[in-house]
């Protein structure tokens, strides 16, 4: 199934993984949009994201390049596909915001750990909807750096 490039992306549950994944699917180009808790939509809303790995690539995109909101229902809204990301204890709770607000076409794929999760999609998502298991093959770590060196720099990091 192909999607065209414009086609709307939510990753929901944007914390590690999903702001990663989030950030390279932007920088080439999609439209993304992440779904995150409130601290962190503001400071990618405000900052942007930065996103590099052990190979070299460093991509820092500007607030501009992908929206991040706390909001469920504007995340959702018009999804073609929507990446979960959350943990797996959340699953059930996401599923249930995904099921109100996307259109029964939009594509579920799971992103997580563990091996119920998937099923507990389309469990609560119905048998129609297209839920698809995949595999994040890489771990993600956030750096902080300390307030000091951000601040010396003039910089904050999201």
């Amino acid at each position: 199934m192909r999607f065209p490039r414009k086609s709307a992306i939510t990753v929901a549950g944007a914390g590690s993984v999903g702001c990663y994944v989030g950030a390279l699917l932007a920088a080439s180009g999609r439209k993304v949009t992440l779904l995150s808790r409130a601290p962190l939509a503001e400071a990618i809303a405000s900052h942007g994201i930065r996103a590099s790995d052990l190979e070299g690539r460093d991509t820092t995109l500007p607030p501009t390049a992908l929206t991040a909101t706390a909001d469920a229902s504007a995340a959702l809204q018009g999804a073609k596909i929507v990446l979960v990301t959350v943990k797996s204890r959340d699953t059930e709770t996401v599923a249930q915001l995904i099921k109100a607000y996307t259109a029964k076409d939009t594509v579920v794929v799971s992103l997580q750990n563990g091996v119920d999760n998937a099923h507990v999609l389309r469990r609560v998502l119905g048998p129609k909807r297209r839920v698809l298991a995949a595999m994040v093959p890489f771990n993600v770590v956030q750096n902080h750096e300390s307030d000091e060196a951000r601040a010396s720099t003039g910089q904050r990091a999201a």
